[in-house]
């Protein structure tokens, strides 16, 4: 991706001035116009990748342990292929590190405060690793983590709104609560309406629930 002019230059205002960053994979390298963007604001230090098809094993770092970006998540194996990051920035907190063998650990997920901002960064993400709910679930905590918010097992409906009414999953309709707020508009019959009034939910949502869960949530509504 070539980012230029207007575009450039606001990709950089937003990343540089404290606001919250969660970047996946490629990420550290997608913008080919302002490639210094892995090494000044994720704090990594792309070098391409190990060939495809060993098997990185995976473990948690101490700083990682207790940190909830982890809560809830088992990732002991994936199949990415295995970023090279040695010489990374001395301030990232490294989360997990992967290993393939015959070469050196490499870290492969950490986070960094940067200009007052949180930022969270993982090599993985390849399609398979997209399809494990561990994985998911870390990129929903990030989510949370990087707003300076707890994260929630499930979000679903967060804790200071209504509870939406069952119904038809495409007829829509929406209420203000009393409190005359902004952020009390919900929508009370379908779930595509009330991932609209928050922005963070419909991603959220997509990252936490498997197949399975969406069927459920669906007869539920129904």
């Amino acid at each position: 991706m070539k980012l230029d002019g207007e575009q450039l230059e606001r990709f950089k205002k937003y990343v540089t001035s404290g606001r919250p960053v969660v970047a996946v994979r490629t990420a550290s390298h997608a913008v080919q116009t302002w490639l210094e963007f892995d090494k000044e604001v994720l704090g990594g230090n792309y070098k391409s990748h190990h060939p495809v098809g060993p098997v990185t094993q995976i473990s948690v770092k101490p700083a990682g342990a207790s940190h909830p970006i982890l809560s809830g998540v088992e990732l002991t194996k994936v199949n990415d292929a295995l970023y090279k990051n040695l010489g990374y920035a001395a301030d990232i907190q490294v989360l997990l590190a992967g290993t393939i063998p015959g070469q050196p650990s490499e870290p492969i997920a950490w986070t960094r405060d940067y200009q007052g901002g949180r930022i969270f960064y993982t090599s993985l993400g390849a399609q398979d690793t997209f399809e494990t709910p561990s994985f998911r679930r870390m990129l929903a905590n990030a989510l949370f983590w990087t707003a300076h918010r707890e994260p929630q097992p499930v979000w679903l409906q967060p804790p200071h709104l209504p509870q939406p009414r069952p119904g038809p999953l495409r007829k829509a309709r929406t209420t203000r609560s009393s409190s005359g707020s902004s952020d009390a508009v919900v929508a009370k019959r379908t779930l595509p309406n009330f991932s609209r009034t928050h922005p963070m939910s419909k991603s959220l949502i997509a990252a936490t629930l498997t197949r399975a869960d969406w069927r459920r949530l669906r007869r539920s509504w129904a």
